[in-house]
């Protein structure tokens, strides 16, 4: 999940300006505590922002502390600015 979410942070300036826009206020949401990451992420496969994965690249959900978290939002924060 944080890969797909890290590779769309990546690929930004690729994308249209509107699909651009909507990764960006997703995850604006997120990191302002308005959504989970579990939200954040099926709300940027159901608008076709990142790739549903396959059944065969399906990972058990890493559970993650509070501070990987934290870090994680940061890392977002940082990229979206």
């Amino acid at each position: 999940m944080h890969r797909q979410i890290e590779q769309a942070l990546e690929n930004m300036s690729a994308l249209s300006q509107e699909k651009s826009k909507a990764i960006r206020n997703i995850l604006s949401n997120y990191v302002k505590g308005e959504i989970e990451l579990d939200e954040a992420y099926y709300e940027l496969m159901d608008n076709d922002l990142i790739l549903m994965p396959q059944r065969c690249n399906m990972f058990p959900k890493h559970e993650t502390s509070p501070v990987e978290e934290e870090n994680f939002k940061n890392y977002i924060k940082m990229k979206l600015s």
